[in-house]
């Protein structure tokens, strides 16, 4: 048993107790579009490509805007002291410069900048909503496996129970005489055998809740 389950068989009782606490108690109330708009905000996946699609946006912008004409303008200003023809007055000396830039053809070299930073914009949205796409999957994926590993848990549950009031009629008969001991020791396996199945799904179902909230970054918000 503590080979299958790494646990000692006296470890089996407390695991009831954390069950509300680590699971989801009805599976049925789970809403994918409610869920789906939590990721959206949420998500690390779906923040990281979103990112990355308002950079190329304004990789875009700027990549159009080196087109644009420009104006710079310098001013410069000094102070001069001539103590001997002006009679230590001060002479200020000013000046300012107008630059006008204005792009011209260069073989064609600023349009295909901007084709390719248009083209990379493509591609970040294409990826965007992709990455929306996947995360709305796998939500969906994790949905459905929630409400299957707490029927098959329920099911496991119901079994070890028929197959322990099998295990102490089998006890009972043994001690009596009418059944061997190898059927005692058979019965006895199956009750284990259904322990631990039943303990296999009690943590795939707490393992599948964890794993929708780290889709909808649950997990990263609060820790």
């Amino acid at each position: 048993f503590k080979y299958y389950t790494g646990l000692e068989y006296q470890a089996i009782a407390p695991l009831e107790d954390l069950e509300e606490d680590l699971s989801i108690k009805d599976p049925q109330t789970l809403n994918i579009d409610k869920l789906f708009s939590n990721a959206l905000q949420n998500s690390p996946k779906i923040k990281m490509a979103n990112n990355s699609f308002q950079a190329s946006k304004y990789n875009t912008l700027a990549t159009i805007s080196s087109l644009s004409p420009t104006v710079r303008i310098n001013f410069d200003s000094s102070d001069e002291k001539h103590s001997i023809y002006l009679n230590n007055q001060r002479q200020r000396n000013s000046s300012a410069y107008l630059n006008l830039h204005v792009p011209i053809f260069n073989s064609g070299i600023e349009y295909s900048e901007i084709s390719a930073a248009k083209s990379l914009q493509k591609q970040e949205k294409y990826n965007f909503e992709a990455e929306k796409n996947n995360v709305y999957n796998s939500t969906l994926k994790c949905i459905n496996k929630i409400k299957s590993f707490h029927a098959n848990y329920k099911s496991a549950k119901i079994l070890e129970e028929a197959n322990k009031i099998y295990f102490e009629s089998i006890e009972r008969e043994e001690r009596l005489g009418t059944k061997s001991l190898i059927d005692l020791l058979r019965a006895k396996q199956e009750y284990y055998s259904a322990r631990i199945n039943k303990i296999n799904y009690y943590y795939e179902k707490i393992y599948s809740g964890f794993e929708l909230k780290a889709e909808m970054g649950e997990l990263i918000q609060n820790n």
